[in-house]
């Protein structure tokens, strides 16, 4: 009895299906081993694994990722406090504080146009993005950690991604296509690049030698670092594939970003050499935000005291 029609006749595109499926699981990003972890090691991000956009925690150890969250309304741009307790983020209509242990949700703002907020080196204040807010127009403001203090810092700052320096002196930020810093009361400002292309979502590393950013120099919008002052520009991958939402490990040594370079929007880590890049999430949604906390390199929040809660890790 002979083949069946249609294996006869589609038989050339399932093979060429089937050599294709395997290109992609040869050239995929690895999966980041749970085993190089150290107890405690999690990574908060934004997902629409669920449906609507909420903020999840990942244990790196085990692999356990819990929704932090409630789901009533769409969370986006999680930060995590230096002493692991809390993340701030994006929760509509403003910007809200989660304390991860409890559970509980605070919000801080209750301006629909406000998001991407960032803790403070010593947990006291909150940077983040608003549009039009009480007539002053797109900027950067700066509110005390429960909300109160709130006052515009850099106006005409976009809402591409700002960042502190590690001693919360200085604040780095996007305006029109090139990547900024000035004085935390936003004095003295210093353009670090200057391009036709869009330099954009810039972090600093903790350890205050290099800012992560996402640039569109070469083509697709991907991972690059520099020097803190601006020189040394590097792309730190290649291939075609669109990153963005760049932030570093509490150690300085890596880079954990989300990326759609194996077809989906995931979370991925590099070290900051661009080498041994893998794959923290495979759930095929849309991943973003992601933000590391090492309980080995946990700050108290007065910025002082060392939390002394595991073995000391190199991120990434």
């Amino acid at each position: 009895m002979g083949k069946p029609l249609w294996i006869t006749r589609y038989a050339p595109c399932l093979e060429l299906a089937l050599v294709s499926l395997c290109l992609v699981a040869l050239l995929a990003t690895p999966v980041a081993s749970s085993a190089q972890y150290p107890r405690g090691a999690r990574v908060a991000y934004d997902s629409e694994r669920d449906g609507a956009t909420q903020i999840y925690v990942m244990d790196l150890r085990t692999g356990h990722t819990t929704q932090v969250t409630d789901g009533a309304r769409s969370s986006t741009s999680p930060d995590w406090s230096r002493d692991g307790r809390r993340i701030v983020h994006r929760t509509v209509p403003g910007i809200s504080v989660t304390d991860v242990g409890r559970g509980v949700t605070e919000p801080l703002t209750n301006h629909g146009l406000d998001g991407s907020p960032v803790w403070s080196p010593d947990g006291a204040q909150v940077l983040y993005h608003s549009w039009s807010k009480d007539g002053d127009g797109m900027g950067l403001r700066v509110m005390d950690g429960d909300g109160g203090g709130n006052q515009l810092t850099i106006q005409g700052a976009a809402q591409f991604g700002h960042d502190w320096s590690p001693d919360g002196q200085k604040v780095v930020y996007t305006l029109g296509t090139d990547i900024l810093v000035a004085n935390a009361d936003g004095t003295n400002r210093v353009k670090l690049t200057n391009t036709v292309a869009s330099d954009t979502c810039p972090s600093w590393s903790p350890d205050g030698r290099s800012i992560a950013f996402i640039s569109n120099r070469d083509g697709e919008f991907q991972l690059h670092t520099m020097d803190a002052n601006g020189t040394d520009i590097r792309r730190l991958l290649d291939g075609p594939a669109s990153d963005y939402g760049p932030s570093w490990t509490p150690d300085s040594s890596s880079i954990v970003f989300s990326s759609v370079r194996d077809g989906f929007s995931e979370i991925y880590v590099v070290e900051r050499d661009g080498s041994n890049l893998q794959r923290l999430t495979q759930n095929h949604a849309k991943n973003g935000s992601p933000s590391w906390f090492d309980p080995a390199l946990a700050v108290a929040p007065n910025g002082l005291q060392r939390l002394i809660w595991g073995r000391l890790k190199g991120f990434r």
